[in-house]
């Protein structure tokens, strides 16, 4: 499969001003954190991928892929109009291989953090994928929560129903 010039725009990190230009995608972003992930777990003891498997009801290997998975979808929210309108470079970028949207979302402070909108939009990946209902929730709400903060009621709300 491959991936879409509108998907290989997204950006994930940007210069922001220092270096004209600079920036890294959002599916490199994604990638690096889930190698990352499958490299801490290969330091890991055996028994860290035995607990994950257990609470996951997998193989070991399989649990391990799933971790590594959700590693790496932790910024998916990144994807989102309300993410990719804060660069102006990247928008355009992103706007010049079609994919637009009708109006801006709510700019920064106000918006709402792209994490979550990964926490809102994980249960239905997951549960598309054969997870069960409150899994899923659990689970987007841990990898939701990589800032440290726990998403209320209400934005999740919002973010599901911009």
């Amino acid at each position: 499969m491959r991936l879409s010039e509108s998907a290989r725009r997204l950006w994930a990190k940007s210069d922001r001003g220092r270096e004209q230009g600079a920036w890294h995608p959002l599916i490199a972003h994604l990638l690096d954190v889930a190698a990352c992930a499958e490299a801490i777990l290969e330091r890991e003891p055996p028994k860290t991928l035995e607990l994950y498997a257990h609470d996951l009801s997998l193989e070991p290997q399989q649990a391990k892929a799933w971790v590594c998975a959700l590693a790496g979808l932790h910024d998916i929210g990144k994807a989102s109009p309300a993410f990719q309108q804060k660069w102006l470079e990247g928008k355009e970028r992103l706007w010049a291989t079609g994919l637009t949207w009708s109006s801006d979302p709510t700019p920064p402070p106000d918006d709402l953090s792209h994490s979550i909108i990964s926490e809102a939009v994980l249960p239905e990946l997951l549960e598309a994928r054969g997870w069960k209902y409150r899994a899923a929730q659990n689970v987007a709400a841990a990898v939701g929560e990589h800032h440290g903060f726990r998403a209320t009621r209400g934005d999740l709300d919002k973010a599901n129903n911009p």
